[in-house]
Protein backbone atom coordinates (compact mmCIF):
# COMPACT_ATOMS: atom_id res chain seq x y z
CA UNK A 1 0.00 0.00 0.00
CA UNK A 2 1.22 3.07 -0.65
CA UNK A 3 1.01 6.28 1.40
CA UNK A 4 1.73 10.03 -0.23
CA UNK A 5 2.48 11.50 3.36
CA UNK A 6 6.26 12.28 4.60
CA UNK A 7 4.21 11.74 8.26
CA UNK A 8 6.13 8.81 10.49
CA UNK A 9 3.38 6.27 11.02
CA UNK A 10 4.99 4.25 13.39
CA UNK A 11 4.60 0.65 12.87
CA UNK A 12 0.99 1.13 11.71
CA UNK A 13 3.20 0.27 7.86
CA UNK A 14 3.56 -3.33 9.12
CA UNK A 15 -0.20 -4.17 9.61
CA UNK A 16 -1.02 -3.30 6.25
CA UNK A 17 2.24 -3.85 4.38
CA UNK A 18 2.55 0.27 3.80
CA UNK A 19 5.53 1.77 2.01
CA UNK A 20 5.99 5.41 1.63
CA UNK A 21 6.33 7.99 -0.54
CA UNK A 22 7.61 11.53 0.36
CA UNK A 23 6.52 13.07 -3.17
CA UNK A 24 3.08 14.84 -2.66
CA UNK A 25 2.49 14.79 -6.02
CA UNK A 26 2.76 11.31 -7.42
CA UNK A 27 2.80 7.84 -6.51
CA UNK A 28 6.89 6.64 -6.06
CA UNK A 29 8.10 3.40 -8.10
CA UNK A 30 6.76 0.42 -5.63
CA UNK A 31 8.35 -2.62 -5.56
CA UNK A 32 6.41 -4.10 -8.27
CA UNK A 33 6.51 -8.27 -7.59
CA UNK A 34 4.17 -6.73 -4.67
CA UNK A 35 2.05 -5.07 -6.83
CA UNK A 36 1.14 -8.57 -9.06
CA UNK A 37 -2.43 -9.06 -6.91
CA UNK A 38 -2.46 -6.04 -4.76
CA UNK A 39 -4.37 -2.60 -4.16
CA UNK A 40 -2.70 0.23 -4.43
CA UNK A 41 -4.26 2.82 -1.76
CA UNK A 42 -2.91 6.51 -2.23
CA UNK A 43 -3.53 9.27 0.34
CA UNK A 44 -3.18 11.98 -1.54
CA UNK A 45 -2.13 15.59 -0.86
CA UNK A 46 -2.76 17.97 -4.50
CA UNK A 47 -4.48 18.05 -7.91
CA UNK A 48 -5.87 14.97 -8.51
CA UNK A 49 -4.31 14.34 -12.24
CA UNK A 50 -0.97 14.15 -11.06
CA UNK A 51 -1.35 10.28 -9.43
CA UNK A 52 0.86 8.38 -11.61
CA UNK A 53 1.67 4.34 -10.50
CA UNK A 54 5.44 4.86 -11.23
CA UNK A 55 7.59 6.69 -13.65
CA UNK A 56 9.24 5.83 -16.49
CA UNK A 57 7.79 2.26 -16.84
CA UNK A 58 4.70 0.11 -17.39
CA UNK A 59 3.55 -3.01 -15.22
CA UNK A 60 2.12 -6.51 -16.74
CA UNK A 61 -0.25 -6.62 -14.36
CA UNK A 62 -3.27 -4.17 -13.97
CA UNK A 63 -3.16 -3.06 -10.55
CA UNK A 64 -6.25 -1.19 -8.97
CA UNK A 65 -5.76 2.63 -7.92
CA UNK A 66 -7.69 3.35 -4.64
CA UNK A 67 -7.54 7.06 -3.81
CA UNK A 68 -8.19 7.73 -0.21
CA UNK A 69 -7.62 11.32 -0.32
CA UNK A 70 -9.73 13.41 2.04
CA UNK A 71 -13.21 13.86 0.40
CA UNK A 72 -15.75 16.57 1.71
CA UNK A 73 -18.25 13.80 3.80
CA UNK A 74 -14.86 12.91 5.64
CA UNK A 75 -14.48 16.73 6.15
CA UNK A 76 -18.35 16.76 7.23
CA UNK A 77 -17.91 13.70 9.45
CA UNK A 78 -14.72 14.32 11.16
CA UNK A 79 -15.46 18.04 11.72
CA UNK A 80 -12.09 18.79 9.88
CA UNK A 81 -11.08 22.64 10.30
CA UNK A 82 -10.83 24.39 6.68
CA UNK A 83 -9.05 27.44 5.38
CA UNK A 84 -9.61 29.67 2.44
CA UNK A 85 -7.43 29.60 -0.35
CA UNK A 86 -6.97 31.83 -3.77
CA UNK A 87 -5.61 30.23 -7.08
CA UNK A 88 -4.81 32.49 -10.21
CA UNK A 89 -5.74 29.18 -12.41
CA UNK A 90 -8.86 29.35 -14.62
CA UNK A 91 -11.65 27.84 -12.86
CA UNK A 92 -13.81 26.30 -15.69
CA UNK A 93 -10.70 24.27 -16.64
CA UNK A 94 -10.33 23.37 -13.02
CA UNK A 95 -13.74 21.99 -12.09
CA UNK A 96 -13.22 20.14 -15.59
CA UNK A 97 -10.40 18.52 -13.80
CA UNK A 98 -11.79 17.51 -10.74
CA UNK A 99 -15.21 16.53 -12.60
CA UNK A 100 -12.98 14.30 -14.65
CA UNK A 101 -11.01 12.68 -11.89
CA UNK A 102 -14.42 11.96 -9.76
CA UNK A 103 -15.01 15.17 -7.49
CA UNK A 104 -18.73 15.25 -7.00
CA UNK A 105 -20.37 18.79 -7.54
CA UNK A 106 -20.53 19.84 -3.46
CA UNK A 107 -16.65 18.98 -3.65
CA UNK A 108 -15.96 21.35 -6.44
CA UNK A 109 -18.60 24.20 -5.11
CA UNK A 110 -16.45 23.93 -1.62
CA UNK A 111 -13.12 24.44 -3.68
CA UNK A 112 -14.52 26.80 -6.11
CA UNK A 113 -16.55 29.36 -4.15
CA UNK A 114 -16.05 32.36 -5.94
CA UNK A 115 -14.10 32.84 -9.22
CA UNK A 116 -12.93 35.81 -12.13
CA UNK A 117 -10.98 36.55 -15.04
CA UNK A 118 -8.19 36.26 -12.34
CA UNK A 119 -8.58 33.17 -10.70
CA UNK A 120 -10.62 31.05 -8.33
CA UNK A 121 -11.13 31.70 -4.66
CA UNK A 122 -12.48 28.60 -1.82
CA UNK A 123 -11.95 26.29 0.76
CA UNK A 124 -9.42 23.41 1.22
CA UNK A 125 -8.60 21.12 4.06
CA UNK A 126 -4.82 19.81 4.57
CA UNK A 127 -4.05 16.64 6.17
CA UNK A 128 -2.30 18.03 8.79
CA UNK A 129 -5.07 19.16 10.11
CA UNK A 130 -5.68 16.00 11.83
CA UNK A 131 -3.75 15.11 14.90
CA UNK A 132 -1.34 11.82 14.10
CA UNK A 133 -3.78 9.55 15.92
CA UNK A 134 -6.59 11.29 14.02
CA UNK A 135 -4.77 10.58 10.45
CA UNK A 136 -4.04 6.61 11.43
CA UNK A 137 -7.79 6.08 12.54
CA UNK A 138 -8.54 8.36 9.10
CA UNK A 139 -6.36 5.50 6.67
CA UNK A 140 -7.02 2.23 9.25
CA UNK A 141 -10.93 3.09 8.18
CA UNK A 142 -10.69 3.45 4.88
CA UNK A 143 -8.30 0.56 4.57
CA UNK A 144 -11.21 -1.43 6.06
CA UNK A 145 -13.42 0.27 3.89
CA UNK A 146 -11.95 -0.96 0.87
CA UNK A 147 -10.78 -4.25 1.77
CA UNK A 148 -7.07 -3.69 2.29
CA UNK A 149 -5.20 -5.88 4.14
CA UNK A 150 -1.70 -7.87 4.34
CA UNK A 151 0.04 -9.02 0.99
CA UNK A 152 0.42 -12.87 0.73
CA UNK A 153 2.09 -13.26 -2.37
CA UNK A 154 1.13 -16.12 -5.36
CA UNK A 155 2.38 -19.85 -4.79
CA UNK A 156 5.10 -19.32 -7.27
CA UNK A 157 6.86 -16.18 -5.15
CA UNK A 158 6.60 -18.04 -2.05
CA UNK A 159 8.10 -21.26 -3.12
CA UNK A 160 11.18 -19.51 -4.54
CA UNK A 161 11.78 -17.41 -1.29
CA UNK A 162 10.58 -20.47 0.85
CA UNK A 163 13.72 -22.24 -0.79
CA UNK A 164 16.05 -18.54 -0.81
CA UNK A 165 15.37 -19.09 3.19
CA UNK A 166 16.30 -22.86 2.89
CA UNK A 167 19.19 -22.33 0.70
CA UNK A 168 20.65 -19.69 3.44
CA UNK A 169 19.84 -21.65 6.53
CA UNK A 170 22.30 -24.33 4.80
CA UNK A 171 24.84 -21.72 3.65
CA UNK A 172 24.41 -20.41 7.52
CA UNK A 173 25.25 -24.45 8.49
CA UNK A 174 28.44 -24.94 6.50
CA UNK A 175 29.54 -22.08 7.90
CA UNK A 176 29.73 -22.92 11.07
CA UNK A 177 31.11 -26.50 9.99
CA UNK A 178 33.95 -24.13 7.79
CA UNK A 179 34.78 -21.56 10.55
CA UNK A 180 36.67 -22.63 12.91
CA UNK A 181 39.10 -24.01 9.93
CA UNK A 182 39.01 -20.92 8.11
CA UNK A 183 40.13 -18.68 11.35
CA UNK A 184 42.86 -21.30 11.88
CA UNK A 185 44.26 -20.73 8.16
CA UNK A 186 43.73 -17.00 8.78
CA UNK A 187 45.74 -16.81 11.90
CA UNK A 188 48.55 -18.45 9.92
CA UNK A 189 48.41 -16.45 6.66
CA UNK A 190 51.29 -14.30 6.11
CA UNK A 191 50.79 -10.97 5.41
CA UNK A 192 52.61 -8.22 3.30
CA UNK A 193 56.17 -7.60 4.95
CA UNK A 194 54.82 -3.50 4.47
CA UNK A 195 51.69 -3.50 4.86
CA UNK A 196 50.99 -0.04 6.31
CA UNK A 197 53.77 1.51 3.83
CA UNK A 198 51.59 -0.05 0.81
CA UNK A 199 48.64 1.15 2.35
CA UNK A 200 49.82 4.30 2.13
CA UNK A 201 50.56 4.44 -1.33
CA UNK A 202 47.66 3.24 -2.57
CA UNK A 203 45.64 6.03 -0.69
CA UNK A 204 48.07 8.60 -2.44
CA UNK A 205 47.00 6.87 -5.77
CA UNK A 206 43.67 6.84 -4.84
CA UNK A 207 42.71 9.49 -1.98
CA UNK A 208 39.30 9.01 -2.41
CA UNK A 209 39.66 5.09 -0.92
CA UNK A 210 39.11 4.20 2.64
CA UNK A 211 41.85 3.00 4.54
CA UNK A 212 40.32 -0.34 5.02
CA UNK A 213 39.35 -0.57 1.57
CA UNK A 214 42.44 -0.23 0.58
CA UNK A 215 43.82 -3.32 2.67
CA UNK A 216 40.91 -5.33 1.00
CA UNK A 217 42.47 -4.67 -2.41
CA UNK A 218 46.26 -5.01 -1.08
CA UNK A 219 45.00 -8.57 0.23
CA UNK A 220 42.73 -9.27 -2.97
CA UNK A 221 45.87 -8.63 -5.19
CA UNK A 222 48.31 -10.72 -3.32
CA UNK A 223 45.74 -13.45 -3.77
CA UNK A 224 44.92 -12.85 -7.65
CA UNK A 225 48.98 -12.68 -7.88
CA UNK A 226 49.02 -16.47 -6.47
CA UNK A 227 47.04 -18.12 -8.11
CA UNK A 228 48.47 -20.25 -10.51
Amino acid sequence: MVIGSSRDLANFGQMFDIFGCADEARLCNPPRPALRNSKAAAVLKGDPKTLHLGVGFTFRNKVPIIDIGLRLTDVEERGLLHEPFTSKTNSDSVAETLKRHGATQDEINFLIQTSDWSGFEGERVELNAMTSDEFIAFIEDKFKEHGVGKIIPDDDILEIHARRMLERHMVLQELDRLLPGIHERVAEAVLPDDLHGLVEELLEETPELPWDAAVAEIINGDDEAGEP
